[in-house]
């Protein structure tokens, strides 16, 4: 009966009670055929063989599939690049080879318009290369790691964003630093009581300042010369890497979409004393399965019944993000046993990404089960981190405030909208298709249609496959979720 269960195609329950999956009978799942492309629905993507697109593949599907990331990265525009002396003004709208940005907008506008039935992401792994050919990674031809790539999508979209931002600033006459010590991006909005145990540190304070300094050293002889020696050096490995200690403002759409920061806060419960917090920036979250597994058999034990309750994920992250030290004896009272960590959610993205770590390269089964049993169809970051109602609020720069409502702890909370799974050497994504109103598993070319959430366990249980990133888009505020 609950709407967003029947919409998430969980009408038989989300949870998964069972060790076992025989219950779950054959695949239900349909391929689907041109026409769904046709219809601009859902596309596969080309990996001919010995080019292993699948990492690409996979992280290219995420993005498009995404709500939050998709509609803002549509809206925002094409890149202005500098012609070449051999070419002529004509030629300073076309992309680059090296563009990564241009080369991933073309495509997200194939997914738009084209009539193919797959698209080739060739452009864009070959931007890749040449953007990381110095450090050896994304090379044509070789594997690489999913999430690595994912990350280094969002890193090349956040140092594209900030190019005119800091080249106006650093180019100029003042030799100062060019930036506040707490980046835009840095929210401290907390709870009364949270922000007097937090403001002054060195989270936000004299450290945060020095690290701007550096910046300005790195960043200022970056953006010097001809404008087309100043595109080549964009395009590089260590521009993105020095574009990632810089902040974006406003918000670029890599940031507004999936930056993520919390702060953890070491707390004596006797005294009330707080140690110096520490902050975390980040586009993944890391989840450690073996953690989560130990933390499922604490909550157990201690609540014990006549049947053995389903894994919560939000509860077992909770467990895992506050923790006790038992080892460390309070500074300020000298007391034992009294202190622990809080974590606190400081700046909220569009959409959670948790990178799932498993204890071995091959998982047992029941370990992969135990993992899906534990996703649930809604998340709310008030069970996994402390927050505060009015927490960075954020509305799409492209947008008006009344088509894109801000993040807060009051909504429903985030949604599962799928994942990216591997089995060897190869990735297959899987994720909620809002117009077919279906789970749709993308393995490359091959697009295939799911009755059911049991039906995509079916499917990755039975065959080996294992799941790395799981993603929970906020989607309040699209139309198909209201609809």
């Amino acid at each position: 009966s609950d709407p967003v269960m029947s919409l998430l195609g969980v009408e038989a329950g989300f949870h998964l009670h069972s060790d076992g999956f025989g219950s779950f009978g054959p695949t239900t799942g349909v391929a689907l055929g041109p026409e769904a492309a046709q219809n601009g629905l859902a596309r596969g993507l080309e990996n001919a063989e010995g080019a292993n697109h699948c990492f690409l593949n996979v992280a290219i599907q995420a993005l498009w599939n995404l709500q939050s990331f998709r509609t803002r990265f549509e809206a925002a525009p094409q890149h202005h690049h500098s012609p070449s002396p051999e070419h002529d003004e004509a030629s300073a709208a076309t992309a680059p080879t090296h563009c990564a940005y241009c080369a991933l907008k073309n495509l997200f506008m194939q997914y738009q318009h084209s009539q193919q039935e797959a698209l080739p992401p060739d452009d864009l792994r070959v931007a890749l290369s040449e953007i990381y050919a110095s450090q050896g990674r994304f090379q044509l031809g070789e594997m690489e790691d999913a999430t690595e790539t994912l990350e280094a999508l969002l890193d090349i979209v956040h140092a594209s964003s900030v190019g005119g931002f800091e080249e106006s600033t650093l180019a100029g006459p003042s030799t100062g630093s060019t930036s506040s010590s707490t980046p835009p991006w840095f929210s401290t909005d907390l709870s009364a009581q949270a922000s007097r145990r937090i403001s002054g540190t060195s989270a936000s304070g004299a450290s945060g300042q020095e690290a701007d300094d550096d910046d300005d050293d790195v960043w200022s002889p970056t953006f010097r010369g001809t404008d087309r020696a100043r595109d080549k050096r964009r395009g590089s490995a260590e521009h993105v890497f020095a574009a990632s200690h810089f902040p974006c403002q406003p918000l670029c759409i890599a940031h507004e979409a999936f930056g993520i920061e919390y702060v953890d806060l070491a707390r004596c419960s006797f005294c009330g004393a707080t140690g110096e917090p520490h902050a975390t920036r980040s586009f993944v979250l890391p989840v450690y399965v073996a953690e989560l597994e130990e933390n499922h058999k604490a909550v157990t034990a201690r609540d014990a019944g006549p049947t053995p309750s389903a894994p919560d994920l939000a509860k077992l992250l909770r467990h895992s993000h506050h923790k006790s030290l038992p080892g460390e004896k309070c500074k300020e009272c000298n007391s034992l046993r009294t202190l622990s960590v809080e974590r606190w959610l400081t700046s909220r993205p569009r959409t959670l990404v948790w990178s799932l770590i498993w204890p071995t390269s091959e998982p047992v089964v029941q370990q992969v089960s135990f993992v899906l049993r534990s996703i649930t169809p809604i998340l709310s970051v008030d069970e996994v981190f402390h927050t505060h109602q009015h927490i960075d609020h954020r509305t799409s720069p492209s947008s008006s405030s009344s088509s894109s409502a801000a993040v807060d702890s009051s909504d429903e909370g985030y949604h599962f909208c799928g994942m990216i799974c591997y089995r060897g050497m190869h990735y297959i994504a899987i994720f909620w298709c809002w117009p077919l109103q279906r789970w749709v598993s993308f393995d490359d070319t091959k697009l295939r249609q799911e009755q059911s959430w049991g039906s995509v366990v079916d499917v990755v249980c039975t065959s080996g496959y294992i799941p790395t990133l799981l993603f929970y888009d906020w989607v309040g505020s699209t139309p198909e979720f209201n609809h």
